[in-house]
């Protein structure tokens, strides 16, 4: 792959060009952006960071002179610069944490031919990267074809909101409030997830949707306890996320594929235990259980106030070390680069 090519040096350094997504508000993009900022500490790389913002001409340009591309899933976002990379000579390595096609309950979750042949080409395109970058091992089965490796690949949690001293201080409220933020569609499976909680929580709760969606489920829109929200501004959902007990992280309990939600960091950046609900991942479900972060809301007997009380106890020092299995770790990826191009020299 990459004909065989040595790195190219320029001026000493190995020049890197990021390219990620347009939407800067994505966790996404600020993987692609604190990568970048990281590496560019390290005085034998040279970074770029582009995105769709850019013309085609300016990127082909930046990728001319050239080393390391990097991109993110999905693939075909970056399809021209994959293909000019790999005729180039460049190594490529993306970042992984979509896969397609998204099928739910072994059905396509969208069937038709845009998406047919958008699914065709994203994975067309895996042959053309050098090395997959994944978040957990149960990416791995999936791709039993491909070059990867699993890397702490998600931006750093950060300060983390001291959500106890507050709600301690607040003892009016004996109301388990739970949020959901994000797309309401199939995928996510909500209303299976909301039925759940309503089997396992005895105590007065209320369940926030925040969501751009307009799709709510007729069976959700029945249930007193959920609250719609629509769409809110950054700042109207952080604080919500002071007023909340719990993030909830839904997926389909159909989902067929691999999955690193990405919402878990925003939860926990506000100081919100995790309570998750979907198809078993026995990575990503370990490295939320053993950092005591997020719990597997089937694994529970019920849902109350204690269970808070426990989770939120220590909560700084529990998401610092979700920190250590899950969040970017420049070394790490230096090291990757590092080592590649040691052994494509030595070819």
């Amino acid at each position: 792959m990459s004909y065989g090519l040595n790195f190219i040096k320029m001026s000493n350094s190995i020049k890197i060009v990021f390219i990620g997504r347009l939407n800067e508000n994505r966790i996404e993009r600020r993987v692609v952006d604190n990568a970048c900022k990281e590496l560019a500490d390290f005085n034998i790389f040279s970074v770029d960071i582009l995105s769709s913002k850019n013309s085609v001409y300016y990127t082909m340009k930046s990728l001319m002179g050239a080393s390391v591309l990097v991109v993110h899933s999905p693939l075909v976002l970056s399809f021209p610069y994959i293909l000019f990379a790999y005729i180039r000579g460049c190594k490529i390595y993306a970042f992984i944490w979509d896969f397609y096609p998204v099928k739910i309950y072994n059905k396509y979750y969208k069937f038709g031919l845009k998406r047919f042949l958008k699914d065709k080409v994203e994975n067309s395109l895996l042959f053309l990267i050098d090395k997959l970058i994944i978040p957990s091992d149960d990416f791995s089965v999936f791709y039993p074809l491909f070059d990867k490796v699993k890397m702490r690949i998600w931006p750093k949690i950060g300060l983390v909101y001291d959500r106890k001293s507050i709600l301690l201080n607040d003892r009016s409220s004996k109301i388990i409030k739970i949020i959901f933020a994000g797309q309401i569609n199939e995928t996510r499976g909500l209303a299976e997830s909301i039925s759940l909680i309503k089997a396992k929580i005895n105590d007065p709760f209320v369940i926030y949707v925040a969501s751009a969606s307009s799709n709510l489920d007729e069976y959700l829109m029945q249930i007193e306890s959920v609250v719609f929200l629509g769409e809110l501004t950054n700042c109207e959902l952080i604080q919500l996320y002071k007023e909340c007990n719990f993030g909830l992280v839904s997926l389909s309990l159909g989902f067929d594929g691999p999955a690193f939600p990405s919402k878990t960091f925003d939860y926990l950046s506000a100081g919100l235990p995790i309570l998750y609900c979907g198809p078993y991942l026995h990575d990503y479900l370990s490295m939320i259980s053993d950092s005591g972060v997020g719990i597997d809301i089937s694994s529970l007997t019920h849902i109350d106030m204690n269970l808070f009380n426990r989770m939120i106890c220590n909560f700084s020092e529990k998401t610092k070390k979700f920190e250590s299995f899950a969040c970017f770790d420049a070394e790490d990826f230096k090291n990757l680069l590092i080592k590649d191009e040691s052994n494509e020299f030595q070819k």
